[in-house]
Parts: structure tokens; sequence; C-alpha cells
């Protein structure tokens, strides 16, 4: 009765956190995806020589706390051409190397591969008509959020991790051994 008991806790906890982490990215997602189809948007055809949107996107990086590191837009060459971080802009990203896409609509979001404690999640720009531009919007996720789900979900004498579709671990509490 104990065992049965222990494992139905279990399976109800993973559940909860499951759907605590499936919340969060789905949001995130939801985010980057509305944000790209914001007329502000445009002004990356211009070069945001007024920099109204880089002061857009300080504004909502610093609106959602933590939750993300840095947003920003690249050109088609992936020079940032606006971003929270005013230092970034004018310079060149690496290629993010593509996880999946995730449907929207009529266009995606792609998850770009874990880096560190960062994920991409990223989006093509559209115009008013829905027409393609050739920038991206770029929300660098603090995959720290993730963790932080895990530990609050782990008592002092468990823990856990979280594995990605080929059984690899991409987050775990910090109490994880092994």
């Amino acid at each position: 009765a104990l065992k049965k008991e222990i494992t139905h806790d279990m399976l109800t906890l993973s559940q909860a956190v499951a759907n605590d982490i499936a919340r969060m990215m789905y949001e995130r997602v939801e985010n980057v995806h509305s944000w790209s189809r914001l007329s502000i948007m445009q002004e990356a055809k211009i070069g945001d020589v007024d920099k109204r949107l880089s002061v857009f996107l300080k504004e909502l990086n610093t609106s959602y706390g933590n939750i993300y590191r840095n947003i920003y837009v690249i050109d088609a060459q992936s020079n940032v051409v606006a971003s929270s971080n005013s230092a970034q802009i004018g310079k060149t990203i690496s290629e993010l190397p593509n996880w999946f896409n995730i449907a929207q609509s009529s266009s995606k979001v792609s998850v770009s591969q874990l880096s560190g404690q960062t994920l991409p999640l990223s989006a093509t720009i559209l115009d008013a008509n829905g027409d393609i531009e050739p920038f991206i919007l770029i929300a660098e996720f603090n995959w720290q959020n993730i963790e932080n789900i895990l530990n609050s979900s782990a008592k002092q004498q468990t823990s856990a991790m979280l594995f990605n579709e080929q059984d690899l671990p991409i987050a775990k509490t910090s109490n994880w051994e092994g």
C-alpha cells in the first residue's frame, strides 16, 4: 500500500511539473509569435534609425523580469538591427542550430538548441499584409526558469531531471547526483 501511494504521488507530481513546463514554454512561443507580427517590427526595414524598436524590445525584456536574457532582431546577414541590449546592435550573430519548429497559424516559431542557460526562440517578421520580411525576431529564454520549476517540485531528499526526445538530459534539480 505504501509503495502504491508513493508511486501515485510521484506520478501526480511529475504530471504537475510537466504541465508547468508546458505552460511556461507555450507562453514563450506565443510571445515570440505575436511580437513578430507587431507593426513596430517594421522599424527593422529602416535599420531602426530612431531606436524605437530597440526601446520597445528593452521595455519588453524589462517587463518580463528574468524570463528572457535578451530580445533582438537580425537581418538576412545575421546582423543585429535592434536589441534590448544596445551593445549588441551592429554585431553579427552566429547561426542558431535549429532544434525544432512549432507551427503557428500561417508561420512558425523556431526553437534553437539549448546553449548553457539560454534557449533561443525565433520567428520571421511579417509585414502588415502577411508577407515575409528578411528579418527575424529572436528571444533568448532564460532556461533557469525551467530548472526553478524542477527545483521547486523536489523536496530535500528527492531530485528530478528533464529529458528531450532522445532521452538526453536538458534540465535537472540542483541536488541531482549522478
